[in-house]
């Protein structure tokens, strides 16, 4: 990671301190995953989950109008379990298949998972 203030040109941590936040992921495949290798962080965060949301509704919108939907669901939000990655070289993640999963949009509203969102 880099840490930059409000204001200000990002500053480079020390190489060694890059990866406080993160866990080292080195899992093979197997039937049901596929390999990874990368470092991980998961942060929970309903303002940012709510900021990002924000910014993909309309798309979301688009792509998923209920009114066509076979289930009958609409869009609440983005899941405030916030996943960050980081490769290095030789890292990968393997090809794979997201599954839906139980999703906790903020407080008291939950649902399931229907998209996954990757931010670069």
């Amino acid at each position: 990671f880099n840490s930059a203030t409000a204001g200000s040109k990002q500053q480079q941590q020390p190489q060694d301190q890059q990866c406080t936040l993160l866990e080292r992921i080195d899992a093979r495949a197997t039937a049901y995953t596929a390999k990874r290798c990368q470092y991980r962080a998961s942060i929970r965060d309903e303002n940012i989950a709510a900021a990002i949301y924000a910014r993909v509704k309309p798309v979301l919108t688009t792509l998923h109008d209920a009114s066509s939907s076979p289930d009958n669901t609409n869009t609440i939000g983005c899941d405030s379990n916030i996943r960050l990655y980081k490769y290095g070289q030789g890292d990968s993640f393997g090809q794979h298949i997201d599954e839906a999963h139980d999703a906790e949009v903020c407080e008291g509203v939950s649902g399931v998972s229907g998209y996954t969102l990757l931010i670069y």
